[in-house]
């Protein structure tokens, strides 16, 4: 980069789009590490939650008792029961799905953002190229179209007649 850099004489502006896709590049990187760290702490915080429900919950339902009583009667958990939890499962997955579709959808728009920061940064650097390889090539025809005239009285004297035959 730094040699096309100093080739066309652009160093700087060059070095400053540089500066700008790394930090696209970071931002993305930002993105998508959030997105796959949120799921985690949506399991987390669901975990916690049941744990803060056990405890409320715990003494009033006096399921020690009732834990004790079934580990000698074998008994299995009520309706009640097993519909709490279906329906706290369900809410969990609802809000956990939710947000996992959403930072997907952003990660996806942030690497489509990268890549067409990218080709706009290539074409860039290529119109610059194009150019610049243009002009100088007007520029030495010019200067060969200039040492090729005759110098002094023998030179033509163009008018506006003449110049619309050249067209």
């Amino acid at each position: 980069m730094i040699a096309v850099g100093d080739e066309t004489g652009d160093l700087d502006d060059l070095m400053q789009e540089v500066a700008e896709l790394y930090e696209r590049e970071v931002d993305y990187e930002v993105k998508t590490l959030a997105a796959q760290i949120e799921p985690i702490l949506i399991v987390f915080l669901g975990v916690m939650v049941l744990i803060l429900a056990l405890a409320v919950f715990l003494p009033m339902w006096d399921l020690a008792q009732v834990a004790a009583q079934t580990l000698m009667r074998n008994r299995g958990f009520t309706l009640i029961e097993l519909l709490i939890v279906i329906s706290i499962v369900a809410i969990l997955f609802g809000v956990g799905l939710e947000r996992l579709l959403r930072y997907q959808e952003m990660g996806e728009r942030a690497a489509v953002e990268q890549n067409v920061g990218a080709i706009n940064t290539a074409l860039n650097y290529e119109i610059r190229l194009v150019r610049r390889a243009w002009s100088a090539s007007r520029d030495r025809k010019r200067s060969r179209q200039k040492s090729d005239r005759p110098a002094g009285p023998a030179r033509r004297k163009t008018t506006w007649a003449s110049s619309i035959r050249r067209i």
